[in-house]
């Protein structure tokens, strides 16, 4: 009985280190600051948004594949990390609560609007409710800008490619 558990742990080791040992390696590239703990990481597949030297506008693409010093995106070509002068990070939160701001007021004004006008009340549209539905709106609209969050490369912080399939 001990012989038979002893060659079931060693089937099953063997059959996790072949499957490790066949498996491709993965590639990460990390965005870090050297005087904090703060990274962001990203995977082939990940969408990454940049700022190049040589552009005005944004880049935004999927990563192909990353190397030790470049990162290669689908659509464009090979970008080497010192290209690179600022990386943006989109803050989910306040996308999520601009969406949902504009959507409130556009759906307080709606109802409010509607409510008044099967109750047979006159003005349909209160002055409080537009007052109140373009706030929302507007807040909503303000924090637009907002959205995406600019890290300037050099300085404080830097690329660093991991290799994970090599140990």
């Amino acid at each position: 009985m001990i012989l038979l558990r002893s060659f079931r742990s060693c089937c099953i080791s063997f059959l996790l280190m072949t499957i490790v040992s066949i498996s491709p390696g993965q590639k990460v590239l990390v965005y870090e600051n050297i005087h904090t703990m703060k990274n962001y990481k990203y995977i082939p597949g990940n969408n990454i948004k940049l700022r190049l030297i040589d552009d005005e506008k944004r880049i935004s693409d999927e990563i192909y594949d990353i190397t030790d010093s470049s990162v290669i995106l689908k659509v464009r070509r090979e970008i080497f990390f010192d290209e690179i002068t600022a990386v943006y990070r989109e803050r989910y939160w306040v996308d999520l609560l601009s969406g949902f701001s504009m959507i409130a007021g556009v759906f307080y004004f709606s109802v409010d609007s509607f409510n008044r006008l099967i109750n047979s009340e006159w003005p349909v549209v209160d002055e409080q409710t537009l007052a109140i539905s373009a706030g929302l709106v507007i807040f909503g609209g303000i924090l637009i800008p907002f959205r995406f969050k600019k890290i300037k490369a050099g300085g404080d912080w830097r690329f660093k490619t991991l290799d994970q399939g090599s140990y």
